[in-house]
């Protein structure tokens, strides 16, 4: 099946029709080596029951994302970066995803 193919979609997860189309599909097949909170990412919305971020993310079928179990939504990397006023790598970072990931997404398919 064509992996930007909508109907590849796997059932129970968030589905966002501007993602697939603007950033399309992540290849499947291979092996996670590491997850989104081991990379430093976290929820943007959720906060874990010990006060931390939430950092269960997984990745997500769109490229550039990452999916929450807890709001079953995908999020845009760049929002997940744990940016905060006060962080300035953390803001650098997120540019830096952000800028990435408009560059590459005219080169989608």
């Amino acid at each position: 099946m064509d992996r930007n193919d909508p109907a590849r979609h796997v059932a129970g997860t968030s589905t966002n029709t501007a993602f697939a189309q603007l950033l399309g599909y992540r290849q499947t097949g291979g092996i996670v080596l590491f997850s989104p909170g081991e990379q430093g990412y976290t929820c943007p919305v959720h906060a874990h029951p010990s006060g931390d971020r939430f950092d269960g993310l997984k990745w997500s079928e769109y490229n550039a994302c990452v999916w929450c179990p807890v709001c079953d939504r995908d999020y845009p990397s760049a929002l997940c970066t744990g940016l905060t006023c006060d962080d300035p790598a953390a803001l650098e970072r997120a540019i830096e995803v952000f800028i990435s990931t408009v560059r590459d997404a005219p080169r989608r398919p």
